[in-house]
């Protein structure tokens, strides 16, 4: 019933377009915040997302709420989905390395090849819409380059603009590829966190499975594969295993 009441404000107010609906609810979190009544902040902000409301400083504000409430498993769910949307924001990867440190289980990350290492590294300085607008740039300086090659008059001239030409394609595909890599990253949704208490992984998606390994809430695990209820995760170091999709929320 609540929910349904924030859809029907968001709606109202946007039709007679007297303010922002996401911004008059953020208000009215952010002053219960302010009061340190953080459940009910807490709830303000969770019905903004629910409705399909995303920026940054939503899923961070309440990250924060759950922080403050010791849910350090939601906690870390949305400042994964702040990081998302700002990954080079100082203030959500310092909430985050804070959070991870109440996850019981400390599994070392498989090491990465260096060149995948490599494309993380970079395409995680910027987001996929900045990429893209980095790319767009490049292209119009490309064909700029292109025009001053064919219409250059001297050998020499031409020379130049075939060279800042070639580079710039190099860099248009480059930033090219890490605005698709950046784009995919943000839709497939593939990361989660775990959010039970104590899941035992398990060798087949059904109860009679051996039992693998046990993890914790809080803890980020990859989704490999789905069928029914169940879900097969990777963990960091690797090792796979079956649980229930309840057990765990998409980043």
């Amino acid at each position: 019933m609540k929910k349904i009441f924030i859809y029907f404000f968001l709606l109202l107010v946007s039709l007679y377009g007297r303010a922002n609906p996401a911004d008059t609810l953020m208000k009215t979190a952010n002053d219960y915040y302010q009061k340190g009544d953080f459940a009910k902040a807490g709830e303000i902000y969770k019905d903004l997302a629910d409705s399909g409301w995303q920026s940054v400083e939503l899923f961070f504000n309440l990250g924060n709420t759950y922080y403050k409430q010791r849910k350090y498993d939601l906690a870390i769910l949305f400042y994964e989905r702040a990081r998302i949307l700002s990954p080079n924001d100082e203030d959500i990867n310092y909430n985050l390395d804070m959070a991870n440190r109440y996850v019981l289980d400390k599994i070392e990350i498989l090491p990465q090849f260096f060149i995948r290492r490599w494309i993380s590294d970079i395409t995680g300085v910027l987001t996929a819409d900045t990429w893209a607008l980095v790319a767009l740039v490049l292209f119009v300086f490309l064909l700029a380059a292109l025009l001053f090659y064919l219409f250059s008059n001297t050998a020499a001239m031409r020379k130049t603009g075939f060279s800042v030409s070639l580079v710039l394609v190099f860099l248009w595909l480059f930033a090219f590829y890490f605005a698709r890599v950046k784009y995919h990253e943000g839709i497939s949704r593939n990361y989660a966190i775990i959010t039970s208490p104590s899941v035992t992984a398990r060798s087949t998606p059904d109860d009679s499975g051996t039992e693998l390994f046990v993890v914790h809430e809080g803890l980020k695990v990859f989704i490999t594969d789905s069928i029914g209820e169940w879900t097969e995760v990777r963990l960091p170091d690797g090792n796979k295993g079956w649980m229930r999709y309840t057990d765990l929320a998409k980043i």
